[in-house]
């Protein structure tokens, strides 16, 4: 299967105006999100996320989501809009659906793209045409390795760069929340990354 990166790349270029990513893990799609959108040309393009709590983060506080869609439609500029909670209020709710389904049409080939972000979601059949979804995978070797690094350099650890590697070899099928758990708990236990250390990682 492809990465999550490739998979976010093909639905970009694909146009699709919806794209459903299944993860767990909010922050890190928002952080791989924000990364496309500041590599985009000609010019980086904004992100602005919604939330069921604070409706668009930093901005209009309408926590509405078919008014905050309905917005998005009229006055949206080009750019990612992240939805933090849209899979669990879509399920029965006649008028979500149709808010989605038109936004979804109207911002088609405009620059602007709606992301939704599950754990899962039982996609219905009048967003199909109009959707991607991605099936984010465990993090890549460059996400370890950024995570390990933060972690390490907050406990003021500095392994050499081979220990290091054989660690983010370990590491690779966890989640960066379990990635940065896991090291901070063990940090607290032992002085070193000896092999008590890498054991009880591989544990």
């Amino acid at each position: 299967m492809a990465t999550t990166v490739e998979q976010v790349s093909t639905a970009l270029a694909s146009a699709y105006p919806l794209i459903v990513v299944l993860s767990p893990e909010e922050d890190r799609i928002e952080r791989l999100l924000q990364r496309f959108a500041a590599g985009a040309k000609p010019q980086p393009l904004p992100v602005t996320a919604w939330n069921c709590l604070e409706g668009f983060v930093g901005g209009d506080a309408n926590t509405d989501p078919i008014a905050a869609l309905g917005q998005l439609a009229r006055e949206g500029k080009h750019g990612f809009y992240v939805f933090k909670d849209l899979h669990a209020l879509l399920p029965g709710n006649r008028q979500l659906l149709r808010a989605l389904r038109d936004t979804a049409a109207t911002i088609r080939n405009t620059g602007r793209f709606i992301f939704v972000l599950a754990p899962e979601i039982q996609l219905p059949d009048e967003l199909k045409p109009f959707t991607y979804i991605v099936t984010s995978l465990f993090p890549d070797e460059g996400e370890i390795t950024s995570t390990v690094t933060s972690v390490l350099q907050q406990a003021r650890r500095t392994p050499d760069a081979s220990a290091q590697q054989v660690l983010i070899g370990a590491l690779r099928g966890m989640s960066l929340l379990e990635v940065e758990h896991l090291l901070r708990r063990l940090l607290a236990r032992h002085t070193d990354l000896g092999a008590d250390f890498m054991t009880e990682v591989l544990a």
